[in-house]
């Protein structure tokens, strides 16, 4: 049994050392209580609570850690009672077919059960049947390394919960059943991610746009303007907003309204997009502020991945990685308006 915690743990961390390689695709975990019926075979059914933690480690792929507990009342023929009980953990895998609001997916792992059998002996039967020898009491367990595999869907209800209905067995070399049928329902909470960690980014090129009385500065580069993935700004970010704002021909003294607005690319969890662009925008407000703009003036918004430059006809669904991160890049940008 000790052989098979090992190999049952070795396993384990061989599938969540995933999350190291992905962590800053979205930080943000979540928890999954579920609740169903668990069927040991084709005669038996009982109850289950389960606890798992989620995470999305790319745009189709999640990895889901969790605990669960099953109970039956077994009903093995030669006997007055009997209950049948399952403690599993497991980590998993989910591989989405869509990340709209209905989302299918499919998934398999590994993880270690315990089993655990007992029941009450019926003398009756044993002697009409002849085999006393049989049906005696029994209390028996056993533990096992599991396989997983299943399908389920989710629904997005808000970008930070989600329902998720899922059906899987659970396998194993157990004593008692070596098959379980799980079908469960929960409830997803996804948890406050900090410091924020998302969107590779790719520097697009600065276009200003100049007007009188009204001088809008498109695009300033988010990665000469920003530290990966968050809203600190980088050593360079005072020199590039100082030659945008002289370009301009911009006198910070004589301005009377100045809107910085922050903008995300579709990649990513929406939440965490939105959150970034206001970040980020008043991260520009206080760099304007030691330029000498009043801080009084100056209005900051975020609209997150809501307006994008490009559409998925110019940056179709096909494109990922890289690829996909430099065809969206005009999409992260900051806009000054100062009038």
């Amino acid at each position: 049994m000790k052989g098979k915690l090992l190999t049952a743990l070795y396993l384990a961390s061989c599938v969540a050392s995933v999350n190291v390689y992905a962590t800053d695709t979205n930080p943000s975990w979540y928890v999954l209580p579920q609740v169903g019926v668990m069927a040991p075979d084709e005669t038996t059914m009982g109850i289950f609570a389960a606890l798992k933690m989620g995470k999305q480690m790319t745009d189709n792929i999640d990895v889901q850690i969790g605990v669960s507990r099953g109970v039956a009342k077994d009903e093995a023929a030669g006997y007055l009672n009997s209950k049948y009980s399952q403690d599993a953990l497991t980590v998993e895998g989910l591989y989405f077919l869509s990340r709209d609001t209905w989302r299918p997916f499919v998934q398999a792992g590994i993880g270690y059960g315990r089993d655990k059998f007992t029941a009450e002996g019926m003398p009756i039967f044993a002697q009409q049947t002849g085999q006393s020898s049989l049906y005696q009491n029994r209390d028996e367990s056993s533990s096992s390394v599991l396989g997983s595999f299943g399908l389920g869907l989710q629904y997005a209800q808000t970008p930070n919960r989600f329902l998720q209905l899922d059906a899987r067995y659970l396998l194993s070399d157990s004593n008692t059943d070596k098959s379980n049928l799980y079908i469960a329902l929960g409830v997803a909470f996804n948890l406050e991610a900090a410091p924020v960690k998302a969107l590779p980014v790719v520097v697009p090129e600065p276009v200003v746009v100049a007007k009188k009385p009204q001088v809008t500065l498109h695009n300033l580069k988010s990665d000469n303007l920003f530290a990966k993935g968050s809203s600190q700004l980088t050593p360079r970010a005072s020199k590039d907003l100082a030659n945008a704002l002289v370009a301009a021909n911009i006198d910070v003294t004589k301005l009377s309204k100045v809107t910085v607005i922050g903008h995300a690319d579709r990649t990513g969890n929406a939440a965490i997009n939105q959150k970034i662009s206001e970040r980020r925008a008043e991260a520009v407000k206080v760099l304007l502020v030691g330029k000498g703009v009043s801080a009084t003036i100056i209005q900051t918004i975020g609209r997150g991945a809501t307006e994008p430059v490009t559409t998925i006809k110019d940056c179709p669904k096909t494109l990922k990685g890289i690829k996909l991160s430099s065809c969206l890049a005009p999409d992260r940008r900051i806009v000054i308006t100062a009038e």
